[in-house]
């Protein structure tokens, strides 16, 4: 057997969990190392239903990539896909199971490009991480800070969206929370999907403060209590751009 087939012929649970552990483990959010372990996951049971002779392969990959594509999933799923694939054949490489020549060939396995302009300045995936590890969620402050910058970066609300959220715009419907009933430019209604890690952080928050309604997003002092029943559009766009310096 070469070492294409290593990694998932006759697999070894033990180096299978490891290489999925050091994959999970270079991503700091929560949610990216459970969405990471759940796409190496979904990727092997495929593998060893469909493809149980071919070997960790690029060819093996590209025909994955098309099976995301057909079922439908957004652009950004598929892409977070290949992503973890990407990072597992890294790991496979530096742990001897796999060549190296072969990691960078499975490397080049794109994504799925987004359709339409992207307008401003995006962040990528890493750098998103980066910046939502730089509050000291030790103390309440940090919790605070680290729950506006997963709302922002989560959910993509505007910064005065952020500043009159309220918890009794969060619900829960049809299994998933959003906020419902939120009021953005020229007076449009909108729902907004919540991705786990934005709903993990608030609740952090919002428990650690003692907040049960209202806004969610409350000024504190330089002793680092709530004192206010809100936060301002400039405090947010404030706090904000000191924790990306």
């Amino acid at each position: 057997m070469d070492n294409s087939s290593a990694l998932t012929n006759q697999p070894n649970p033990d180096a299978r969990d490891r290489l999925k552990k050091l994959v999970t483990d270079a991503v700091t959010a929560s949610e990216s190392k459970r969405a990471y372990g759940r796409a190496i996951d979904n990727f092997l049971a495929w593998f060893e239903t469909e493809r149980p002779s071919t070997g960790f392969t690029k060819a093996t990959v590209q025909a994955y990539r098309s099976v995301l594509i057909k079922s439908g999933l957004s652009s950004s799923t598929v892409s977070l896909n290949l992503t973890a694939i990407r990072k597992l054949a890294n790991e496979a490489s530096d742990n001897g199971l796999i060549g190296p020549d072969l990691a960078a060939a499975i490397g080049r396995v794109k994504g799925v490009k987004r359709h339409g302009l992207r307008i401003g300045s995006w962040l990528t995936v890493a750098q998103a991480e980066a910046l939502l590890s730089r509050p000291n969620i030790a103390t309440l402050k940090g919790k605070r800070d680290r729950a506006i910058l997963a709302l922002l970066l989560g959910s993509g609300l505007r910064r005065d969206e952020a500043a009159r959220l309220t918890l009794e715009h969060i619900q829960q419907r049809q299994e998933r929370w959003v906020i419902v009933d939120m009021i953005g430019k020229g007076g449009r209604v909108r729902s907004i999907p919540i991705p786990p890690f934005t709903k993990e952080a608030i609740d952090v928050w919002t428990t650690a403060a003692g907040i049960r309604t209202g806004c969610v997003f409350r000024s504190m002092n330089k002793g680092g209590r709530v004192v206010g029943d809100k936060m301002s559009v400039q405090s947010i766009i404030r706090h904000r751009e000191t924790l990306r310096r």
